[in-house]
């Protein structure tokens, strides 16, 4: 019995010392197949390592798209409805001519409107007036900045604490004053090596004293400089219209709920019965990051276009390659098959032999991909859009590079069937006109 084992485990091992040996045979002759003619795999090289390059690159910038959302998402909140004006609706009298309906008008009135409704919202409710977009210089300094009214309530509600500030007073509010606190991105472009606090400069012909700095935020698109809206509304607009505004929730609360009672209240105070979407639009966070994941979705789908075509062509590529390998290694391809060798030799082989050179192929484009995202970073790092937090990057992380390795190996493989069952096809007369 003792020996019976013997004899099958060393059997066993010789089957696989065999196996590993075809293995690496096939290897080689991938090797082979790439150097016998340098012209025609230099030529393909070129293709093969673009197309996947490209295939990468554009994988690494939506990884970077993911990533840039699921960063920020974390500090918006959660528990916040926003309630927007649409813009109103068409209608038809009997002759068949439209008469478009005006939008209705939020002012800032419907604060205290909701909160005698509903008191447990009281000083929950909040807004902001963007007035202006102009260009400002300080020193030798220029860029534009972004002007946004808001009431006191607006930074704790949204979260925003300050690096540095004096900070807005009720005296602020009441006296209609000219000051500001600016974001991050405002004094990194203006003061980088000074505080601001106390400075003044030039926006929309009004001089704005700068009594606050915002911490470095996330989403962070440019300058802004927040003043009271009581200065923008009264001194400056001379209206208290609002665009939107926005209604933060217990975090226990529920969202659909409230989305209900607020759409009743609303449909109520303006004495709209149709739809209400025609009039007016509350989005709840959920229904916020809906609406960017499907916009992120469009551009990686774009993205997945280009390089699910780039793969194709760098597939085609593969298997001209192997098909022309095959045309002149016919005569080989038949002296292995009266040696013993199967059709499914024959295909194992040259599909191995496929996989190997684009794998090749594809640690080359790898390489090539992180120099084309080093520059595309540099390139998104120059324009001046905000902190590290808020700018898109192209990641090439561990996601990335499997999933390359395994389109890559797949692209082989496919592409690589056609050549290898025409491998196997041959017969021996085919190699007599090779001689």
């Amino acid at each position: 019995m003792g020996s019976l084992n013997h004899v099958f485990g060393q059997n066993s091992s010789l089957f696989l010392r065999d196996k590993r040996m075809r293995f690496f045979s096939y290897v080689n002759d991938a090797r082979k197949t790439i150097t016998s003619n340098k012209m025609r795999s230099g030529l393909s090289t070129l293709g093969i390592v673009i197309g996947m390059a490209a295939v990468i690159v554009m994988m690494a910038i939506g990884q970077g798209m993911d990533s840039l959302i699921t960063q920020n998402m974390g500090d918006m909140a959660q528990n916040k409805l926003s309630v927007s004006s649409n813009g109103g609706y068409q209608t038809e009298n009997p002759n068949g001519e439209s008469t478009y309906v005006k939008k209705i008008v939020f002012d800032t009135s419907i604060i205290d409107y909701i909160s005698n409704y509903f008191p447990e919202l009281s000083g929950q409710i909040t807004y902001q007036v963007e007035w202006a977009s102009d260009q400002i210089k300080i020193k030798n300094n220029s860029d534009y900045v972004s002007a946004i009214g808001v009431p006191q309530n607006w930074f704790s509600l949204n979260e925003k604490d300050v690096v540095e500030w004096m900070g807005f007073t009720d005296q602020h509010y009441k006296n209609l004053a000219f000051v500001a606190i600016v974001n991050n991105a405002f004094k990194e472009k203006f003061y980088p090596n000074s505080s601001p606090l106390g400075k003044k400069f030039i926006l929309g012909k009004k001089e704005y004293m700068i009594i606050g700095v915002l911490k470095k935020w996330q989403f962070e698109f440019g300058g802004q400089a927040y003043v009271p809206d009581t200065t923008v509304l009264q001194r400056i607009k001379h209206s208290n219209e609002l665009s939107s505004f926005d209604v933060f929730l217990d975090k226990q609360a529920d969202n659909a709920e409230w989305n209900k009672r607020l759409t009743y209240l609303l449909m109520k105070k303006f004495n709209v019965d149709n739809a209400a979407s025609a009039w007016f639009e509350i989005t709840t966070f959920a229904e916020f990051v809906k609406k960017i994941e499907q916009t992120t979705g469009m551009m990686k789908n774009f993205l997945l276009f280009i390089g699910g075509l780039s793969l194709l062509i760098w597939g085609i590529w593969v298997m001209n390659i192997m098909i022309v390998s095959v045309t002149e290694r016919t005569r080989e391809i038949w002296i292995r098959k009266a040696i013993g060798a199967l059709n499914r030799d024959i295909i194992l082989q040259f599909l191995i032999e496929s996989v190997v050179i684009t794998l090749i192929w594809g640690i080359i484009a790898l390489l090539l991909s992180f120099v084309v995202v080093q520059l595309i970073n540099a390139g998104l790092a120059s324009q001046d859009m905000g902190p590290d937090e808020s700018r898109l990057t192209a990641v090439i992380n561990g996601t990335v590079v499997l999933l390359s390795f395994f389109l890559t190996a797949m692209t082989g493989i496919i592409f690589g069937i056609l050549p290898a069952k025409k491998a196997a096809k041959l017969k021996p007369i085919d190699a007599l006109r090779f001689e």
